[in-house]
């Protein structure tokens, strides 16, 4: 009998430990994972001065950049998202935005008004501050560090919301096994994207979406986006007239061809506009000549003709694209 006691304490232990592994094994599976995301990674950030851009609840493949601590998009982006009607002078380095009544312009890499640096070009890319493009766009945005991120709002519509109902971690997956993306308190709003059996994929305020249990959730509800409407954004009209216009081109070139109106008009009805090619574009820089006439005008409008003068580009050898692409050429041009 005393020699069977050493074996029956060997396979108790043996049972034990068993039991011991069997009962962490069991805990393991149904234990919460602790592991947490890797949030540079997450936000698909490469660099220290990016920042993710979370658009509508969305996080997109669209990078900002931070500067002086503002968040800069590119023209590309703020064109596609936000106000397409910003242009950029890539060669005399403008950002301009144009109104009814004047153009605003930017100088790339200065100091505006507001005290800070509207927009600035790197490699041949021109970025602008996402404060500047506001004043002239109704949107919302918050920007968070750790890592850098912007949460945009710019689509005002019914949403699904609810609230944390204790603290709880947002995972980057539906499962206790995914990684933590970030912890929600109890209270935190969340909006609720989409709903499944016991989880359910959320995008918190600070612009995380990932996914927490259904049963963490309550008061879950739908809600209108309140808008923003801090720009009051003006009336862009156009010249148009209460009539069909019958245009006509009279080749005028030299002063002296002006004189040709009467004869050039004789036999013609019907028509309520005449275009003289009175100006001609003679070099890059925005000069051209002008062989414009007053007498010219006052015949015509005798005869009830509007007179809209063209302007050719072909009399000389100049590049429109060349004229058109620097601001102080187009300044030149229109002013005279």
């Amino acid at each position: 009998m005393k020699k069977a006691v050493p074996v029956i304490i060997a396979i108790a232990l043996i049972f034990l430990i068993g039991a011991i592994t069997f009962g962490m094994k069991v805990l393991e599976h149904f234990s919460y994972s602790k592991e947490r995301m890797d949030l540079n990674g997450y936000f698909g950030l490469d660099a220290a001065d990016e920042a993710a851009l979370v658009l509508n609840d969305e996080i997109r493949e669209e990078k900002g950049v931070v500067k002086d601590g503002r968040c800069y998009l590119t023209l590309e982006t703020v064109h596609a998202f936000l106000n397409d009607r910003f242009y950029a002078d890539y060669n005399e380095g403008w950002l301009l935005y144009t109104t009814p009544g004047e153009i605003i312009y930017a100088r790339a890499g200065e100091a505006g008004e507001d005290g800070y640096v509207p927009a600035f070009l790197e490699d041949g890319v021109m970025y602008a501050a996402l404060d500047y493009v506001k004043k002239y766009t109704n949107f919302s945005y918050t920007m968070y560090t750790d890592p850098n991120r912007v949460v945009l709002t710019t689509v005002w519509d019914e949403h699904q919301t609810a609230e944390i109902k204790k603290d709880t971690a947002v995972r980057y997956q539906g499962g206790i096994k995914s990684d933590i993306l970030t912890e929600a308190g109890a209270g935190d709003p969340v909006t609720v994207l989409d709903t499944m059996e016991t989880w359910s994929r959320v995008a918190t305020r600070d612009g995380f979406i990932g996914y927490v249990e259904n049963k963490r959730l309550t008061n879950m509800r739908s809600e209108m986006r309140i808008p923003v409407a801090d720009y009051q954004e003006p009336e862009y009209t156009s010249v148009r007239r209460d009539h069909k216009i019958s245009l006509g081109w009279h080749q005028v070139t030299s002063e002296a061809a002006n004189s040709t109106l009467s004869e050039v008009l004789d036999g013609v009805s019907g028509m309520n506009v005449i275009s003289p090619t009175w100006f001609f574009l003679s070099d890059n820089e925005g000069s051209f000549v002008s062989i414009g006439n007053g007498a010219y005008v006052q015949e015509a409008h005798a005869r009830g003709l509007e007179v809209w003068a063209l302007v050719d580009n072909f009399t000389y050898d100049v590049d429109i694209r060349e004229i058109l692409s620097y601001t102080s050429r187009r300044q030149k041009l229109i002013g005279g």
